[in-house]
């Protein structure tokens, strides 16, 4: 029951700030919240395409994909995009705790201490 009315809610959130980046991200964050990852699918690959933050478009489509139970597709998007001049800490511990659930620890401590 909850699910369903968070879900109802949802949907209009999503359509109102679909060209607005700056507004479509507290939404698909209150959705990751309350597990509704698949219910915001397209507006995190949407979100994606056109926000300019690029640590913050980054870590949400990598959480995405951890969430998801693709973490596979989470390492190929950091291992394509991250490089000694934009790693971060958050997306380094992203960056781990994706390699860590295809269970790749020691990469995943590195990865650690790549930031």
């Amino acid at each position: 029951m909850k699910k369903r009315m968070d879900t109802k809610k949802l949907e209009p959130a999503i359509k109102k700030n679909w060209n607005n980046v700056e507004n479509l991200h507290p939404v698909i964050i209150d959705a990751f919240s309350k597990n509704l990852y698949n219910e915001v699918k397209e507006a995190v690959f949407r979100f994606y395409a056109k926000d300019h933050n690029f640590e913050r478009k980054l870590n949400l489509l990598g959480t995405f994909y951890i969430k998801t139970g693709t973490p596979e597709q989470a390492i190929e998007l950091y291992e394509r995009n991250l490089n000694s001049e934009n790693m971060t800490e958050s997306l380094c511990i992203s960056y781990a705790e994706a390699l860590e659930m295809e269970e790749k620890y020691s990469e995943a401590e590195k990865s650690i201490w790549m930031h």
